[in-house]
């Protein structure tokens, strides 16, 4: 099988510490607002305060353009390398296209719920949904350190303190009510109630 192999073989070279694969990572920001004109200067400052943070740690960084931008998609889009990226701001006009035909690859097929076709790669979608106080870096170290060709997208939002502690008191009452109805369950089956399912313990 030569999927096999060519796992085995990128497992061979990240044993030497040379597995071929390239990281690159992206910040993407955003901020609400009513127009472009509005929100401009929000986000080039801070555009700002992020590049000045990567160079005090030593890491270079730069913004991307908008075709940057798009070639960046496309590229994820179609990664069986069978469409190239050709994009010009004044075509766009006189074809009747959008962005979207210059990034979208050629075909998606939605057959099963874990795995889908883009274009001639077959991918699966995970999602994790984490409500901490805060991340360790591991988390995101042990995803990028996986042998394969992977994209991770981690979308981080700030919570008011009040909605943080209404959120959690409202999952803690959850549980405790998942954990009185498997009780329950115990009880009329004849069982010991302390044994219940180790995500409600």
């Amino acid at each position: 099988d030569v999927r096999a192999e060519y796992s085995q073989m990128l497992r061979q070279q990240l044993a030497k510490g040379n597995n071929g694969l390239t990281k690159t990572k992206f910040i993407t920001f955003g901020v609400e607002g009513e127009s472009m004109a509005q929100v401009k200067p929000r986000l080039d400052h801070i555009q700002n305060d992020l590049l000045n943070n990567f160079h005090r740690l030593g890491v270079q960084a730069k913004p991307l353009n908008g075709v940057q931008r798009l070639k960046l998609m496309h590229d994820m889009f179609n990664m069986d390398g069978a469409s190239k990226f050709h994009f010009d701001w004044k075509d766009l006009v006189k074809s009747g296209l959008s962005v979207k035909d210059a990034i979208a690859p050629t075909a998606f097929a939605f057959k099963n719920s874990r795995t889908f076709q883009m274009g001639g790669i077959f991918c699966a979608a995970s999602f994790l949904s984490i409500t901490a106080s805060d991340i360790s870096d591991q988390l995101l170290k042990d995803f990028l350190d996986m042998d394969s060709s992977q994209i991770v997208t981690m979308h981080i939002q700030s919570v008011d303190q009040n909605r943080a502690i209404k959120t959690v008191k409202r999952t803690i009452t959850e549980l405790d009510r998942s954990k009185i109805e498997e009780q329950k369950k115990a009880i009329r089956a004849g069982y010991d109630i302390d044994i219940i399912p180790s995500d409600l313990a």
